[in-house]
């Protein structure tokens, strides 16, 4: 099993640049795909070719637009088959409906907080910390700080996971530096390139206590146990400290507050069309802040 997606891994990288997110997400859906549809003794790359007919008609009884949509992809760059291709194309318009309708899926309502909620959490992670500082407190309140949205804009989970404070290459880690973190590793590298952002006086302070914990070295975030977070378990202990709330729904949670008041997007997109320009054009060029 190990060989068969090492050969899914090197042939995706030989086709298109991906991040490694990006990589691992798509051998992980392509090697579950293979062991639920194929041979068990006998995967190969070539299967994905082979059967593409059993293979789209189980990507069409999938239930989760969103999964068809990165799972075609998937198959597509490995491929680069017209019919993937297409059903890819189709796919991505229904998951881009359905994200101007700006609905909130049923599952994150059961836990869902407002920003009030949040940051009222963050306060108490600082009191926390304040009235009894323990290593535990302290990372609660670091990560608390750097993901909730309460004292700056939350990023995704492997952002922060993979940060490091000291022994990193600055063209290929992501790490802090002189108040401001640097961002080689991210989701969307490929079209912004590499990131710098300034940070914010209130974590850069944690930051400078955190550098003086000992045994505690190169990275940013430990655990409990003085181990590195990886990106799965780091997302567990984000969603613990927010009552049930992953990042992905603390990143929406923060753009709502933010974006309050805002005419509904397919509102706007109407708007736009009748006005004959894009949405992206109304804010860069119309819409004034004077």
């Amino acid at each position: 099993m190990a060989d068969f997606r090492e050969s899914l891994r090197n042939a995706l990288q030989a086709k298109r640049s991906l991040t490694a997110s990006t990589t691992q997400t798509y051998v992980s859906l392509l090697s579950s795909l293979q062991r639920k549809l194929g041979d068990e003794e006998n995967r190969a790359v070539s299967f994905f070719k082979d059967n593409k007919k059993d293979i789209l008609d189980h990507v069409e009884g999938l239930e989760k637009p969103q999964t068809k949509k990165t799972l075609l992809s998937a198959l597509f760059v490995l491929t680069s088959d017209d019919d993937y291709r297409e059903k890819m194309l189709s796919t991505m318009k229904v998951v881009n409906d359905h994200y101007k309708q700006q609905k909130t899926n049923p599952d994150r309502l059961k836990n869902l907080m407002s920003f009030e909620e949040v940051k009222r959490l963050h306060d108490e992670f600082k009191a926390a910390w304040k009235s009894h500082p323990t290593d535990p407190n302290f990372f609660n309140l670091l990560i608390s700080s750097l993901c909730s949205g309460v004292v700056m804009p939350p990023r995704r989970v492997i952002d922060y996971a993979v940060m490091k404070l000291s022994k990193y290459d600055r063209n290929t880690d992501n790490y802090y530096e002189k108040g401001k973190f640097y961002f080689n590793v991210y989701k969307t590298k490929k079209s912004h390139g590499k990131q710098e952002v300034v940070v914010p006086p209130e974590i850069v302070k944690l930051i400078n206590k955190r550098k003086k914990m000992n045994g505690l070295a190169p990275y940013l975030l430990y655990n409990d146990e003085g181990d590195v977070y990886s990106q799965s378990a780091l997302s567990k202990k984000i969603k613990r400290l927010f009552r049930g709330n992953s990042q992905d729904v603390l990143r929406s949670i923060f753009i709502s507050h933010l974006y309050e008041g805002l005419p509904a997007v397919s509102h706007l997109q109407d708007i736009a069309d009748t006005m004959g320009h894009s949405i992206d054009s109304a804010l860069a060029y119309y819409v004034k802040k004077d």
